[in-house]
């Protein structure tokens, strides 16, 4: 025979792990913790922070969780005090250090404190980080280019296309092709059918 025992109530809108031997159990009204001790698990209220604003919360990375409030998003850190607003439409996870936000039709990046470190002035921004150094591929006025994670451009704003390519840059510029290396030296001239 096996027998179950009820160890957290029935009254928690969602339960998620953001810590090791530690569980969130999510109220409307903030949140308790489920800690696992060597005496068994233990429930412990922690949290009165109101969460009934927020419609969607991701899971923890990196101490921090996307969260929507009316249609717009932000983060919070782990103890559900919001350290991005929900101001973007747009936001996606922290990949070396930064997140893409977009309001709008335009695109920038934030860093772990909320704080814009690329400006949202770029109708795309990708990151195209295969190899080497953090960089991403943006297009401003309708051409392309690469900047890296200082907002530094490494490729002009003077081609039709850029494409990653084994830690190189290949620019297509009409129908010709070019290659730059990660420093924003051009290595191979824009001369080439393909590369």
């Amino acid at each position: 025979e096996i027998f179950f025992k009820q160890i957290v109530p029935c009254v928690y809108k969602s339960i998620r792990q953001n810590k090791p031997n530690q569980l969130e159990l999510v109220k409307k009204k903030g949140f308790d913790l489920l800690l696992m001790t060597k005496d068994g698990p233990v429930i412990e209220s922690v949290s009165t922070v109101n969460l009934e604003h927020y419609s969607k919360i991701g899971k923890f990375e990196n101490g921090l969780a996307k969260v929507q409030k009316d249609g717009k998003y932000g983060f919070v850190d782990d103890e559900y005090v919001e350290v991005t607003p929900c101001i973007y439409d747009e936001i996606t996870s922290f990949i070396h250090g930064l997140s893409i936000v977009r309001i709008g039709e335009m695109y920038g990046a934030i860093n772990y404190e909320g704080k814009v470190v690329i400006p949202l002035e770029y109708s795309i921004l990708l990151d195209i980080s295969l190899f080497g150094p953090t960089l991403l591929m943006a297009v401003k006025n309708n051409r392309f280019g690469v900047i890296d994670k200082a907002n530094k451009i490494i490729v002009p704003f003077d081609f039709d296309h850029v494409q990653a390519m084994f830690g190189m840059i290949t620019v297509t510029n009409n129908g010709k092709k070019g290659l730059y290396n990660h420093k924003g030296d051009l290595v191979i001239p824009i001369k080439y059918d393909d590369i």
